[in-house]
């Protein structure tokens, strides 16, 4: 967003800034290289990590236990931070300046630890194959923090950047606590027969602080089985030319913490300043946060999958294929609520979101004399639905783009969550008689123009409700942030002592708003696109003419001016090998190993 033409350095070797260059300022946007220069500031972190276990094979001590296992393991991380910053007395213009230098100092401390136990049973009978496993599991996380800051620096550098470097009376000071704690018990059934049927049964008691008094466990089970066909007598006669064929299917739940801490309550916050009497004394006054919401629960996925794996041609073409339907209940969301209520909205549970679709790969190796190479091509598709959100509207709006375009992701029934929504636009007024002919019949025999500060260049947006208007009641879904495939070419290639390896990821079909100008800053730079923008009737149709009024708001109106088609084709790795002849590599081995004594 800076001016390429706002210099890093000016001739007399002072900063460039926009006030320097043109003599106007442009708010938060400055020359970046300053500012990088005024960041004064060091961060050290200790950590100290560990971990142990201990393991009883009880069947040694009893042999009617035999099978039987006990196992438990313990690990712990403590991390103690501290950092410190300075920041100099410096003018670069009216909105980046300090008046006095500044010391700030902060102190973290992370204390970690997990356990779990284990109790594992294996028993073989003929051909069955039996394992049960019984667990306990619990996680504590803890974060303390001080920070303190003070102005009027004794040195100028950050050597000395330490609060009793510093002169000033008024020093502020801060600092909290958080905390996470995660209870879990958990059983496990794995059951083989020959290789031919597999079937594993879990079920998972989690608990966690970040929920309500009323909600804090969830149970969540889950069930998976497989058959590999091409292991029974009557399959043989196929055997020659498939080699494998196996056929899987599961279904289970999990859940979803990923909140916050303390999200259920209504913590406190101080810092409201309200002045009582005569005098108008002050007092520091506190209140609650937030609504809380004692009932928020454990937001749960539920997935069905239904999988193929089969090997052709000695094993040389391969394919596996995957279904799956995951539907996401009990959402965690904030609540909507209006502005009258005049406190933070809580954490609810509410809403369903289906995601739906497949998965697939297609592999193929080969050796032809010294050249080897196997390819593989991945592919998915996946639907994402809302398929219900429990208010009036059946519907949540949030996010913002540029300036003044506020609510343009909406999530909706029936509709992918997150969908951009904004204004369509109907190509660009090339004379003023397109501008009086874009009219709204008022229903008395007169007209009104739907645009009335449009002129010549301006985007003409369409009127979707046909009130004569442009307003947010004409917005419409202009797309989903969810590719509709990806997938990807993995290709492996050796020819010698040669190897090559490529990987290529590929995304279509998704869209992004690009929110990369700042529209609310008129001298803020363009991009490059803006050199085709309308300069004359007939110039072009798709990018409005560029001025300081923008009177008929065609930056702050959101609209399909800002989606972008966000498909791409990625080159995500890429590498050439050459390894040395064996004889080569050993003798410069041995001569290694024998100069430095191996």
């Amino acid at each position: 967003n800076t001016p390429p033409i706002v210099p890093v350095k000016n001739p007399d070797g002072t900063w460039g800034t926009p006030t320097s260059t043109f003599n106007q300022g442009m708010q938060e946007i400055t020359n970046p290289v300053a500012m990088l220069s005024y960041l004064n500031s060091t961060t050290n972190t200790n950590k100290m990590v560990g971990n142990s276990y201990v393991e009883f094979n009880l069947g040694h001590l009893i042999s009617a236990l035999n099978g039987l296992k006990f196992r438990s393991n313990y690990s712990a991380e403590f991390s103690y931070v501290n950092g410190r910053s300075y920041t100099p007395l410096y003018y670069l213009d009216a909105t980046h300046q300090t008046s006095t230098s500044g010391i700030s100092e902060n102190i973290d401390r992370y204390t970690t630890w997990d356990i779990e136990n284990l109790l594992t049973y294996n028993k073989v009978l003929n051909n069955h194959s039996f394992t049960i496993m019984l667990g306990q599991s619990a996680y504590q996380y803890r974060h303390t923090n001080v920070n303190g800051s003070r102005n009027n620096s004794l040195f100028d550098d950050l050597d000395h950047a330490y609060l009793d470097n510093a002169t000033s009376t008024n020093a502020s000071a801060g600092g909290g606590y958080s905390d996470h704690t995660i209870a879990s018990y958990f059983g496990r059934l794995n059951y083989d027969y020959s290789g031919k049927y597999m079937l594993t049964a879990t079920l998972r008691r989690d608990g966690s602080s970040r929920f309500g008094s009323n909600n804090k466990y969830g149970m969540f089970p889950s069930v998976s089985a497989g058959w590999t066909i091409s292991k029974e007598n009557f399959f043989q006669s196929f055997a020659p030319s498939v080699n494998f064929l196996k056929l899987r299917a599961s279904w289970g739940q999990n859940g979803n913490e990923e909140i916050g801490d303390f999200q259920y309550t209504s913590t406190i916050s101080t810092g409201n300043l309200y002045y009582f009497g005569i005098n108008k004394d002050q007092y520091n006054g506190a209140q609650p946060s937030k609504i809380p919401n004692p009932n928020l629960k454990w937001e749960t996925s539920e997935q069905l999958d239904l999988g193929l794996d089969l090997y052709l041609l000695q094993n040389k073409l391969t394919f596996t294929f995957d279904f799956y339907n995951k539907t996401t209940k009990d959402w965690l969301v904030q609540a909507p609520m209006p502005a009258m209520i005049g406190n933070v909205a809580p954490l609810v549970n509410g809403g369903d979101i289906r995601n739906r679709g497949f998965e697939g790969e297609i592999g193929y190796k080969e050796a032809l004399g010294k050249f080897h190479f196997d390819i593989s091509l991945t592919g998915g598709y996946n639907k994402n639905e809302v398929i219900d959100i429990p208010n009036l509207d059946k519907r949540i709006t949030g996010g913002n783009g540029g300036f003044g375009q506020s609510g343009i992701v909406v999530g909706q029934a029936g509709e992918p969550m997150g969908s951009f929504y904004g204004v369509k636009t109907d190509g660009i007024f090339q004379n003023e008689n397109e501008v009086k002919a874009y009219t709204h019949s008022n229903g008395d025999g007169t007209t009104s123009l739907i645009q009335p500060y449009a002129q010549p260049g301006d985007f003409r947006f369409v009127d979707q409700n046909g009130d004569g208007v442009i307003d947010t009641k004409d917005r419409v879904n202009l797309g989903s942030p969810f590719p509709k495939f990806t997938g990807g070419v993995n290709l492996n290639m050796s020819f010698m002592n040669f190897d090559f390896s490529a990987f290529i990821y590929v995304s279509l079909g998704n869209k992004i708003w690009d929110a990369t100008r700042r529209y609310d800053i008129l001298y803020s730079n363009y991009r490059s696109d803006a050199l085709n923008r309308w300069i004359g009737e007939g110039s072009t149709n798709s990018y409005p003419r560029v001025t300081l009024n923008d009177a008929n708001n065609n930056w702050q109106t959101a609209s399909d001016f800002f989606v972008k088609d966000g498909s791409f084709a990625r080159l995500r790795n890429m590498s050439i090998g050459f390894t040395l002849p064996t004889k080569i590599s050993q003798a410069m081995t041995g001569d290694f190993h024998q100069q430095y004594k191996f």
